[in-house]
């Protein structure tokens, strides 16, 4: 038993008598609503279990109809209680059977026993009323309306209040419509105001491969148009997002930040903060789909966004200590490849003794240059390498260079003893020869080449002179005029030109003024022209008779726009009232009332109360509970007639064998039966003859009595029979008559609007040909109406006057400027006039062109002087270079190119024999004897040689030595490394595995709380889905394929030992729904960071059944009553919104409830 509860709003009203063998009390509690009431208590404690199944149906039975039916309060009566308490163990089924039945109360079985009434109470007060939620200590906002405007569904802008009936924002909204008709439209539209997106949507526009196009979140009738969401909380703020434009070839879907309330919903990270609050209907589905841990896991860590780090930390420690603990698997492989390999390099030890024993016979050759050096007892890898090394290096220098070197000088010895040395002598005489002409050759070329030197700087000379002597000759002409003379008539020339350019320059500017002014003037006549054609007295009057014409037809087409609207709100109400009627004549049709009162299923009690009343399903109710006691009765009088008959049969027997055992003792005075003594043995046969076997007489008239109630009954229930085939007759009739007249009246208001549209239409298009005619008339204006024209005919004719203005204005400057035209030609040509007098004189022209074309400060006489200077060097230049020429007279004949070729010749002769005199220095004497003696010693060198080639080959052979020395050590060595990495690891894997352990129970602690695992528990077991599995617990893990997974169980205990399940396996797809919308729910009513809490869920419960919707209430009730919070919820099943309706009636309870069909 938990905590003590408060129980000063319980009263006791009665004890009831004890003749269902129990002790049954009846108390009253008051509801701390708005307008308090009260629920009403029955708890009945059965000693035996056997009374329990016995008298439930009847206690039952007379609640109803002792006490619920007095009752006046919708409200009241739904909220009576029948707790019934047994110590002992009930059948599931039977459990089952009474808390499903949906007569009169709803019913607990509590397998408890206690020691008080009080305890009693607690338990009850417990269970149906009260909810252990830290209730929050501020007040925050709540939502009081939601405004959606061209969004999804919705067409136009619909305003949404979410008002209880005295105008405050209610604590609780019920939203009810059937499938399609908009309620999921409205949860998107609050999801897509707080968040900027609606997640469903987003997702599947993210898979996909090519991108939607066209209106997601607009209305498809108004993609064009503005759409937007505005939540109006009841603080005075508001939060408004528009939906993004639509893009010629995409769709809507990018995020817009809101326009009003960004400080409320946060920055776009933040977004998914608001999931705490909202459960889409397909959040639900995908908790129930999410049959494997890993799907779990997935789905209900994405829920948990302010856990992203937890998440992380958790998956990055697993991948930490699985990384270590495959290290460590890894390092054990490891030491037993290197175990095993140890064993294989002790195998090349043998190779090693080989290589000594070569080296040994390497080193004895005569002279030996190259030695090698080996101690097998310090030699490892690195000294082995440096021996196969120095060995490569060793073989290459002989193998390549001495011995190439060496055979290649008893090749030519050879040569020359075949030959003959006599001819190699004569070779070298030759040689000499041709070195010394070709000397010569040298020497000529050498003085034909300064010759030609000489003669280009001659020509370079003789350029120059020719260059400075036409610099010369202008300045020559100028000096002859006169320098003073030419300077004079230049600065003539330079003015007369400055004074032309000036005046064209004058001209052009004037010209393209005129030009300008000419075509202002030009368009300023044309379009003054036009307006005068436009303005004229007869088309003017026309104008005002057709915009008067459209005022009368916008006026006309408003009055049609008001009628066709209000035809079209007539259209919706009539086709929703026309669908519900529909619903009901099919709901009325389908209820069948079997022929046999046997037949009749405890369901049927609901659907006859919502559709003939109460009455009929009391009367009806009592009359099978009574049949069924009836039935009873005459089975147990039947059972006792027939024992009483055969217990006749046994006396009768009894006395038969009497009388023949005193038929033959005469004497005897006793009964032999019952021992009485009599006083002769004809007064005791006479006594026996005189027993009354027929002791059923009243047994058989109470039965007959009880056969006869029961025709009775059955007669009763004929004629309830009758009533019900009579009120579903006329409820049919009643009903069809309903539809028949409302489809008349569709009919008709369709007709209207049909009406309307065809008078829209024909005004509609009246105007648009008005608007092409005063396009066409040349009047465009943004609206056309009669004040419009008149204010457009005021414009034309002011534009009239301004036109004749710049008119004048233009003509004036053109006059003028015609006038200055004329005077700067004058000037130009009296300029040109006397700039042709200087051209009389062609050398004079040309010398003052000459000066024109230097600079300002040009010194005339010292440039006049330098260039007769270098006049005067060049020539004395060119005779010095021309006596120099006459000293080369004796290569002057040559040329270069033969001077070169002669050369070549020589050189090519001189190579041919060059290898001759290289051979001969091979030989310490260049003699018969001294080729002879170098021979024969180089032979025995070539020998020594290939023996060491030999030899060193050998020793490279030897290449398992190189593995002993390469892994002997590297191996022993790794086994150490191994050895001390090992235990390094192993003690880290052990840290990674704590630290594993730590992180995972710190998340699953944030995970229990931010899902509120105390609360969720007490939602799940307030709406009760399960007979025995109580509680929620998660647990997380890893699996095989090392991908994270949560297992979501439920038992018995919180912290007991009893075996936990795993729902998926185990749970109904209601059972499952209970799990998760207790997991957010109970996460939504823990939520603190928040700007406003108020929970938003999407038809949660449409699988549940009717005892689970009746829980769900009085879940919903404790939560309203105990703390300051809103929901706003919805469904789509009647019933349930019936249900809830009269548990959380408006009446009593801050409550709203929006029935989208009847469009209140």
């Amino acid at each position: 038993m938990g905590s003590l509860v408060n129980l000063e709003n319980w009263k006791l009203k009665a004890n009831l008598e004890n003749k269902w063998g129990c002790k049954c009390s009846y108390y009253t509690r008051k509801m701390y609503a708005d307008t308090p009431y009260h629920s009403h208590i029955f708890i009945c404690v059965f000693p035996e279990l056997e009374n329990l199944y016995q008298n439930w149906k009847e206690i039952n039975y007379y609640v109803a109809v002792k006490y619920q039916s007095k009752v006046e309060s919708i409200i009241e009566k739904s909220n009576f209680y029948i707790c019934m308490f047994t110590s002992e163990k009930l059948e599931l089924e039977k459990k089952n059977q009474i808390e499903g039945d949906s007569f009169s109360a709803k019913k607990y079985v509590f397998e408890q026993k206690y020691n008080t009434d009080e305890e009693y109470q607690q338990e009850v007060e417990r269970k149906i009323f009260k909810i252990d939620i830290q209730a929050p200590v501020d007040t925050v906002p709540k939502l009081e309306s939601l405004t959606l405007k061209n969004f999804r569904k919705y067409e136009g802008e619909k305003v949404i209040k979410f008002n209880d009936r005295n105008g405050r924002s209610a604590s609780f909204v019920l939203i009810y419509a059937k499938n399609g008709m908009g309620k999921t439209s409205i949860f998107d539209g609050i999801e897509f105001a707080l968040k900027g997106e609606v997640e469903r949507i987003s997702k599947l526009n993210a898979k996909e491969k090519e991108k939607m196009r066209g209106p997601i979140y607009h209305h498809r009738d108004h993609s064009n148009e503005e759409a937007y969401v505005v939540i109006n909380l009841n603080n005075g703020e508001l939060i408004r997002r528009k939906v993004a434009n639509l893009p010629k070839d995409g769709n809507d879907c990018r995020i817009v930040p809101a326009n009003l309330g960004s400080e409320i919903t946060g920055r776009k990270d933040q977004r998914k903060i608001w999931n705490q609050l909202i459960l889409p209907h397909d959040k639900i589905d995908s908790f129930i789909s999410a049959k494997s841990p890993t799907d779990q896991y997935e789905e209900w860590t994405d829920s948990a966004a302010p856990l992203a780090n937890e998440r992380e930390d958790f998956i990055n420690s697993y991948n930490a200590f699985k990384s270590k603990k495959n290290e460590l698997t890894k390092l054990e492989e490891k030491k037993e490849s290197l175990e095993r390999e140890l064993q294989q390099v002790m195998k090349d030890k043998l190779s090693v003794q080989r290589i000594v024993e070569i080296i040994d016979k390497y080193n004895v050759f005569p002279k030996q240059s190259r030695p090698l050096f080996f101690d097998i007892q310090k030699a490892g890898t690195l000294e082995y390498d440096e021996l196969i090394n120095k060995v490569q290096i060793y073989e290459r220098e002989i193998r390549n260079t001495d011995l190439e070197e060496l055979t290649e000088k008893i090749k030519e010895a050879k040569k020359i003893q075949f030959i003959g040395i006599e001819y190699y002598l004569e070779q070298l005489d030759i040689i000499r020869k041709i070195e010394s002409s070709i000397k010569e050759c040298e020497d000529k070329l050498k003085r034909k080449r300064e010759l030609n030197n000489i003669i280009q700087s001659l020509e370079k000379q003789r350029s120059t002179n020719n260059a400075i002597k036409e610099k010369l000759m202008p300045l020559e002409s100028i000096n002859s005029y006169g320098y003073d003379r030419v300077k004079k008539q230049l600065d003539i020339y330079q003015e007369l030109d400055d004074q032309e350019y000036s005046f064209n320059k004058s001209l052009k500017l004037h010209s393209e003024q005129y030009e300008e002014i000419l075509s202002r003037y030009q368009s300023v006549s044309e379009q003054l022209n036009k307006l005068m054609e436009s303005i004229d007295e007869e088309k003017l009057q026309e104008i005002d008779s057709n915009a008067e014409k459209i005022d009368l037809n916008k006026k006309q087409l408003s009055d049609l726009e008001r009628k066709l609207a209000k035809a079209k709100e007539q259209i919706e109400q009539k086709e929703r009232g026309l669908l519900e009627k529909r619903e009901k004549l099919k709901q009325i049709e389908n209820l069948i009332l079997p022929e046999n009162i046997e037949e009749i299923d405890d369901r049927i009690f609901i659907d006859i109360a919502l559709i003939f009343g109460d009455k009929l399903q009391q009367d009806l109710y009592v009359l099978k509970d009574k049949y069924r006691v009836q039935i009873q009765e005459i089975e147990i009088y039947q059972k006792q007639i027939d024992k009483i008959n055969q217990n006749n049969k046994t006396v009768q027997d009894i006395c038969e064998r009497a009388k023949r055992y005193l038929q033959s003792h005469k004497d005897e005075k006793v009964c032999p039966l019952c021992h009485t003594k009599f006083e002769s043995w004809e007064t005791l046969i006479s006594a026996i003859d005189n027993i009354n076997i027929d002791n059923t007489k009243a047994l058989r008239r109470k039965f007959f009595f009880a056969q006869c109630e029961l025709k009775e009954s059955l007669n009763e229930y004929d004629s309830l029979l009758q009533t019900f085939q009579n009120r579903k007759c006329e409820q049919v009739e009643a009903a069809k008559q309903d539809i028949l007249r409302m489809e008349n009246d569709l009919k008709s208001c369709c007709s209207k609007k049909n009406d309307f549209i065809y008078q829209k239409n024909k005004l509609d298009q009246e105007m648009s040909d008005f608007r092409i005619w005063f396009v066409q008339q040349g009047v465009i204006l943004d609206s056309y109406s009669l004040s419009a024209v008149k204010e457009w005919e005021k414009l034309q004719e002011e534009k009239r006057q301004n036109f004749e203005e710049l008119r004048d204005t233009l003509q004036s400057q053109k006059d003028i400027l015609t006038d200055s035209i004329k005077t700067i030609k004058g000037s130009i040509n009296s300029v040109s006039q006397r700039k042709e007098s200087l051209l009389k004189e062609p050398q004079l022209f040309s010398s003052i062109m000459f000066l024109k074309g230097k600079p300002e400060k040009y010194d005339f006489y010292k440039e006049l002087n330098d260039l007769r200077v270098q006049d005067n060097n060049c020539s004395y230049e060119m005779e010095k270079l021309e006596t120099q020429i006459i000293t080369y007279n004796d290569v002057a004949t040559d040329t270069e190119e033969k001077l070169i070729e002669d050369k070549d010749k020589q050189t090519k002769e001189l190579e041919k024999l060059k290898n001759t005199e290289s051979m001969s220095k091979l030989f310490t004497e260049f003699t018969e004897e001294g080729v002879k003696r170098d021979l024969n010693a180089w032979l025995q060198l070539e020998d020594s040689y290939r023996k060491q080639i030999e030899y060193l080959d050998q020793i490279q052979e030897e290449s398992s030595a190189r593995n002993y020395f390469e892994k002997y050590k590297n191996v022993t060595k790794q086994i150490d490394i191994n050895k001390i990495v090992f235990e390094s690891i192993k003690k880290e894997t052990d840290e990674a595995k704590d630290h594993f352990q730590v992180v995972k129970g710190t998340f699953e602690k944030r995970l229990k709380d931010y899902f509120s695992q105390n609360i969720m528990n007490e939602i799940y077991q307030k709406i009760d889905p399960h007979d025995f599995m109580k509680n929620v617990d998660y647990h997380l893990s890893f699996n095989e394929k090392d991908e994270p997974q949560l297992c979501i169980v439920v038992n018995e205990q919180i912290d007991g030992e009893a075996e936990s399940y795993r729902p998926e396996w185990y749970f109904s797809t209601a059972q499952l729904n209970t799990v998760a919308f207790s997991s957010f729910f109970g996460r939504a009513l823990s939520t603190k960071s928040l700007a406003f809490r108020t929970i938003f869920v999407d038809d949660p419960i449409s699988h549940f059944d009717d005892m689970n919707v009746l829980g769900f209430s009085d879940m919903i009730r404790s939560i309203i009553e105990s703390m300051d919070c809103q929901i706003i919820m919805s469904t789509h099943d009647r019933k349930i919104y019936n249900i809830l309706r009269r548990k959380l009636d408006d009446q009593y309870y801050s409550s709203c409830f929006i029935d989208l069909m009847k469009n209140e």
